[in-house]
């Protein structure tokens, strides 16, 4: 879901700092690494 949302022009419009191309991998390590340390940090 996070590799389809990221090709979604409307969402690149609103999050800059995507990868371009924004591969299955980038989506990956954001939902496995990025966003664990996010919420284990309360963000």
């Amino acid at each position: 879901m996070v590799f389809r949302a990221c090709q979604d022009p409307e969402h690149r419009r609103w999050l800059p700092n995507l990868p371009e191309p924004c591969t299955r991998a980038d989506a990956e390590a954001f939902v496995t690494g990025v966003a664990v340390r996010g919420r284990a940090e309360g963000r």
